[in-house]
């Protein structure tokens, strides 16, 4: 299958037998139009299932889950205007003790069949409950060495509790460090205030900054919640990278009450566009020397330019968990709370696999229109509790299947102008999802 189109005048071909982008040259004088590969190199996929085969064998396989979120703390120092988790306690205030803590990696270690695994403490705030972080960080390293394993641990933090001493406990180990800021100060003041209206901008990029000087940057990263309403991306990405960050991703705000929802059509379109110009602004970065990751831009384009088929677009269900202060068992934090996605508890002994397995085959389905849509091997959907797991063709209904192939295109648009040394230094993926 091709797909073609234009942008200012230029003509693009996307073939997607080969996920490759080009493009087109038109010949002079009868000869025969030019094709010039947008990306690297070009895989010959096997058959037109391959999409359908490749979301089977990667997504329905009895435990082979390798992303588990640990709340150690439904608790949080912060008032965040859009908190999905209500200011971080979700339903009560509560703390993880040390022995579930332990326990839950028992679970992790004996559940997950994966070479490869990473374990993420989630909240709340996890440093708001010191005592189980640090005591189950050395617990995780040791039994991933005893079952020949390698284990990745994660850190979300709101960045206002000092956490230089994480730097130190895990240097020497794969890890990520992801601390929320939106942006400038005019935006973090506001959308993420200290409890009692405190400002949060100052003390949090400067534990940023203090970590950066000490560790470098190489495992820190940023994420910053956009409202479509109040911060302008471009604004927000400058801020990021200025600050040091080598890798951030900006995310649009999910709340269930909010007006940026994507099911409004006015939100919807205004959101593409608000990435569409993130896109012109980070390839005039990297066409500047400039290397660092913007995501969600970056996965895409990291798959156009390698001809890569992109990840789903959530792993609820097929290869993520969490496990609560209690010992209960959700499908994401997203779903912390909720009864009908209770999948057990560790401190039971229980836990429901084939509820499990019925949510891994709900999210890798798709609607049958995408068989049938070029731009199938490179969409991406949304949160799963977002859209709602019983609604997740709402895609086709609400215009997003739309919006996202013209967002594919003039992506590709923008790859063109990507100059050779850019694509030479663009990123590397080093994160295994």
């Amino acid at each position: 299958m091709r797909h073609t189109f234009s942008r200012n005048q230029r003509l693009f071909e996307i073939e997607t037998s080969t996920l490759s982008a080009y493009e087109i040259f038109p010949g002079l004088l009868g000869f025969t139009p030019r094709r010039q590969r947008i990306g690297f190199k070009s895989h010959q996929l096997k058959s037109m299932n391959l999409y359908n085969e490749w979301k089977e064998k990667t997504s329905i396989r009895d435990h082979e889950h390798h992303w588990f979120i640990l709340n150690i703390s439904h608790d949080c120092n912060m008032s965040c205007s859009y908190c999905f988790a209500n200011n971080g306690t979700y339903q009560s205030t509560s703390i993880m003790s040390s022995t579930t803590a332990k326990l839950a990696i028992d679970w992790i270690v004996n559940t997950s069949l994966a070479k490869t695994y990473t374990i993420q403490f989630f909240g709340g705030e996890p440093l708001m409950n010191e005592a189980a972080l640090y005591e189950s960080i050395p617990y995780a390293l040791s039994k991933a060495r005893q079952f020949s394993k390698r284990l990745e641990i994660h850190i979300s933090t709101n960045g206002t509790i000092g956490f230089l001493p994480l730097g130190e406990a895990l240097r020497r180990n794969p890890h990520k460090i992801t601390v929320s800021l939106d942006g400038p100060p005019s935006l973090q003041n506001v959308n993420r205030p200290l409890k009692g209206n405190g400002q949060s901008y100052d003390l949090v990029t400067r534990n940023v900054r203090d970590y950066i000087e000490l560790y470098g940057a190489s495992h820190i990263s940023a994420r910053a919640t956009w409202q479509a309403k109040k911060s302008n991306l471009i604004d927000v990405a400058e801020t990021l990278s200025e600050l040091g960050f080598h890798q951030f991703a900006i995310g649009r705000v999910t709340s269930s009450t909010n007006s940026d929802r994507i099911d409004n059509p006015a939100a919807l379109i205004g959101m593409f566009e608000s990435y569409l110009q993130l896109a012109g602004w980070y390839v005039e970065q990297l066409n500047r020397g400039k290397s660092f990751k913007v995501q969600p831009l970056y996965s895409l384009m990291h798959s156009i330019l390698h001809s890569r088929i992109s990840r789903f677009p959530c792993r609820v269900g097929i290869r993520k968990w969490c496990i609560t202060p209690d010992g209960s068992i959700f499908p994401c934090h997203r779903f912390v709370g909720e009864k009908k996605y209770f999948l057990g508890n560790l401190l039971e002994i229980q836990f429901a696999n084939d509820r499990a397995k019925e949510l891994s085959k709900r999210v890798a389905s798709l609607p049958s229109i995408c068989n049938k849509c070029w731009a199938k091997y490179w969409c991406y959907s949304d949160c799963c509790d977002y859209l709602g797991l019983d609604q997740l063709d709402f895609r086709q209904e609400k215009g997003f299947c739309r919006e996202m192939r013209t967002f594919i295109e003039n992506l590709c648009f923008h790859l063109s102008d990507l100059s050779s040394a850019a694509k030479k230094n663009f990123p590397l993926q080093s994160v295994r999802y």
